[in-house]
């Protein structure tokens, strides 16, 4: 896994695809002729095809990616939950208090929104991944086999060219539901920003932010609560002596 989303495997495979995608469509349309349908199956290739039908390598690399974050995530907020629940066993009074509101309000409930919008992100990314990858081979099979059609119309005679109209305009109509299939998985894509608005405020509660930086002074426990914090009067801690 690379460092980027985009990254050359990427640009790679969305070479080999185009390449895939142009290599059929120009067969199809030399299986086509000489009727004239070639040119209708030129026209879906390049602008339609060859535009639409992009690869799945960015978004398997960026499920990875999210995935890692969730997990790092829900890890720091693990340790950090089992901190606050140590604190009763060796500290208490208002200082304690204030410390784990702090620990709860400030860091482990943004880190829990961070979490869940990266895990839903994640799940978005795998799902357009695995729309795209479905929809190529869909496309490549069913051109496959509408080349075989033309190929046959060879044998119709007379008719032949009237068959090869007809398959292409066919595969045309295939190549259209495609495309508005990935419109449609895009689209679902964008269904995302709800919840990484969500996550965004959860944020924004726990840490001011200077432009797209976190402002490092909010993550700080203010100068009233940082006495009570530093005043060993405000600790009332308990000393458990082991065995007793």
């Amino acid at each position: 896994m690379t460092d980027n989303v985009v990254s050359g495997a990427d640009t790679a495979s969305t070479i080999g695809l185009e390449a895939v995608i142009i290599g059929l469509g120009g067969t199809l349309a030399v299986a086509a002729e000489p009727s004239g349908a070639g040119a209708l199956a030129m026209a879906f290739v390049s602008p339609v095809a060859v535009m639409n039908i992009r690869s799945w390598a960015p978004f398997q690399e960026a499920d990875d990616k999210w995935t890692g974050l969730a997990e790092e995530f829900s890890a720091l907020a693990g340790r950090l939950s089992r901190l606050h629940g140590e604190v009763d066993g060796l500290w208490k009074g208002g200082g304690a208090e204030v410390f784990k509101n702090f620990l709860t309000t400030k860091v482990v409930e943004p880190l829990d929104a961070l979490k869940e919008l990266a895990i839903t992100t994640s799940s978005g990314c795998n799902t357009v991944a695995d729309g795209l990858e479905t929809l190529f081979w869909a496309w490549s099979v069913g051109t496959g086999l509408a080349i075989v059609g033309c190929i046959a119309a060879n044998t119709a005679g007379p008719a032949g060219p009237a068959f090869k109209w007809a398959v292409i305009g066919s595969w045309a109509a295939f190549v259209t539901a495609i495309i508005t299939a990935i419109v449609g998985l895009m689209q679902a894509m964008r269904g995302a920003n709800s919840a990484i608005g969500t996550a965004v405020a959860q944020l924004k509660r726990g840490f001011e932010l200077t432009g797209d930086k976190v402002d490092a002074e909010s993550a700080r426990i203010g100068d009233r609560y940082r006495e009570i914090v530093s005043d060993p009067e405000s600790w009332n801690k308990e000393i458990v002596v082991p065995g007793n």
